[in-house]
């Protein structure tokens, strides 16, 4: 669904764009209830997911380009003859822009919604992410899912949204791989 939606909206549109909305519709599509009576979530409402994607094209004038993004703590890394380069950045409420924008939304400041808790910080004093798909426990009500977050000025939940980072590098002889990393393959040592 997700590649499918970017190879249909991308010709003559801005990635970062495409992008975006492909990420929201997903997540859109993640967190659609099951039936009558029953959790929003495919999973449940305590599922949810990370993502990193890759997409190398050639611009009009023959130059190479890869645009990167990601939702939470999965990366895209280059490498290249200089060594390894992350594109991408982790969705963390230990990031202070992250902790503001989530807390900006708060309607009660004396209870933040990102708590240190376990020796890391967590939105809503659980997840140590603060963008992901699905985890519908810690999202809005449903009905303003799929839009950028703060742009219908209404928000609630928790402040996790899945609204991804965008990158777009040019690409040179000295670069040789495109590395797409869940969390688990590059050691997290700071959380």
């Amino acid at each position: 669904h997700f590649h499918g939606f970017v190879q249909r909206e991308w010709p003559g549109r801005n990635v970062t764009v495409t992008l975006t909305e492909a990420h929201l519709k997903a997540d859109k599509e993640i967190l659609k209830e099951e039936g009558w009576f029953k959790p929003r979530g495919k999973g449940g409402p305590k599922c949810g997911s990370t993502s990193a994607s890759a997409f190398v094209f050639v611009d009009g004038e023959g130059e190479r380009y890869v645009v990167s993004s990601n939702v939470g703590d999965s990366r895209v890394y280059l490498v290249g003859e200089g060594g390894i380069d992350q594109v991408t950045v982790d969705h963390i409420p230990d990031d202070e822009e992250e902790r503001l924008r989530i807390e900006s939304f708060n309607p009660n400041p004396k209870m933040p919604l990102v708590r240190y808790v376990g020796a890391t910080w967590r939105t809503g004093g659980v997840l140590a992410l603060s963008r992901a798909f699905g985890d519908a426990f810690l999202k809005s009500t449903g009905q303003f899912e799929g839009v950028v977050e703060g742009s219908d000025g209404y928000s609630s939940g928790f402040g996790l949204i899945s609204e991804p980072f965008v990158n777009v590098h040019k690409l040179t002889e000295a670069h040789r791989y495109v590395v797409l990393a869940s969390d688990g393959l590059f050691a997290n040592e700071e959380r």
